[in-house]
């Protein structure tokens, strides 16, 4: 399992900087997947299997998908979903589903061509040739795998490992496939004009409390997720990273919250919260809305010197415009300048709706905490009024 680490397994290389605030992050699969684009794939022919051939691999180990190609003498290969550092998702016609399985989940609104019931879409996660990647793969399935022997009755909030198979010199895991992640859910609900508004404070309370109620389920098992985003909610990225893993500290399950309150903020307002374009110019922006980190924070983090002073003081880093050279500047007064209530327009909100957006507001301030032992567990954070309520069908409407 991916356990939490203890603290004296914090890292070992500061994190890499996140990418500049212009260029958003792509919708991706968790694991395998970096990218939403969708090549076209040549054609293999109608029910071909080349599990036996050496074509199936390019030089750097990535499977190389043909459209129609029988995987595993059940699974047509209709369209490549994405790809990433440990390999290429695809998705797949099931040939073979038994008579009754759970139907082919429902198209997303709009969408005029969801699969046939008879015969479900699946998802399959096909790994790079090599012994690294495919240890990697196996590690996912057996997680997942565990977490559906452990809490069983949490099934419903947890992809089902449908099998594993080889094909080729490649591991091969078949999964349910979720026709939106919310990022995808955001650019088609959450905009209007092409500008990006973010959903309902609803829609909000419902995805929230899903999303705690699965983290919650990952934390009795002690498993640390590390990588909470839009992207990865079937429905780590630099802007979603805690500040303790910035800055070198243990880490483990409240990292997970500060995302949560990241993609919260992301899902209501439509914006990302911190868009910093290194590792310093995002600690410079919790700080802006969260104040200064506490001195004991900074005492035990491995790349504090890079960040602070020996009295605490910040050392704000940037690129002078006509040398192009970095500059380092000393900033002892450190204190917040942001109003979070001011970033979530809660003087506009309609007055029905007022309450619950300060609700949120309350909610990601704990999240957000700088202090990792600050902020509440997914099971603390379940009794906050925000997704403290009845059944779904109550708020369906």
């Amino acid at each position: 399992k991916a356990k939490a680490p203890a603290p004296e397994a914090a890292a070992v290389a500061e994190p890499a900087d996140p990418p500049a605030a212009a260029s958003k992050p792509k919708a991706m699969f968790d694991l395998f997947a970096d990218t939403d684009a969708v090549p076209d794939l040549p054609a293999a022919g109608e029910g071909v299997n080349r599990a036996g051939n050496d074509d199936t691999s390019d030089p750097e180990g990535f499977y190389q998908p043909r459209a129609g190609e029988m995987l595993d003498g059940r699974y047509s290969v209709q369209a490549v979903l994405g790809k990433g550092v440990f390999g290429t998702v695809v998705a797949a016609l099931d040939t073979k589903a038994p008579a009754g399985e759970a139907e082919a989940p429902p198209g997303a609104p709009g969408d005029p061509s969801p699969p046939p019931a008879s015969m479900p879409k699946v998802a399959i996660k096909i790994a790079r040739a090599n012994s690294l990647m495919e240890a990697a793969a196996r590690k996912e399935a057996e997680c997942i795998n565990d977490l559906d022997e452990e809490i069983p009755q949490e099934r419903e909030r947890i992809i089902a490992v449908r099998s594993i198979f080889t094909h080729g010199r490649h591991l091969c895991i078949v999964l349910d496939l979720m026709y939106l992640n919310l990022r995808d859910f955001l650019k088609r609900f959450g905009t209007e004009g092409g500008k990006p508004v973010g959903l309902h404070i609803d829609a909000v309370r419902l995805y929230g409390r899903d999303l705690l109620m699965a983290l919650n389920c990952l934390r009795r098992s002690g498993i640390f997720h590390g990588d909470i985003k839009p992207d990865n909610i079937l429905v780590n990225h630099g802007y979603y990273r805690a500040p303790e893993i910035i800055l070198g500290g243990s880490y483990g399950h409240p990292a997970d919250m500060w995302s949560v309150g990241c993609t919260l903020y992301e899902l209501y307002t439509g914006q990302i919260l911190f868009q910093g374009e290194t590792n310093n110019h995002m600690l410079k922006l919790f700080m802006a809305l969260q104040g200064r980190f506490p001195n004991k924070l900074i005492k035990v983090a491995q790349f504090a010197e890079r960040h602070f002073d020996e009295t605490f003081a910040f050392l704000e880093t940037s690129v002078d415009p006509v040398s192009k050279k970095a500059v380092t500047k000393r900033v002892a007064d450190i204190r917040s300048l942001i109003d979070l209530k001011a970033l979530l327009r809660v003087d506009e909100c309609k007055p029905e709706e007022k309450g619950k957006v300060l609700q949120l507001a309350s909610l990601l301030d704990s999240c957000l905490a700088l202090d990792p032992a600050q902020r509440p567990t997914p099971e603390q954070a379940l009794l906050h009024p925000l997704v403290k309520f009845g059944r779904r069908a109550e708020v369906k409407q």
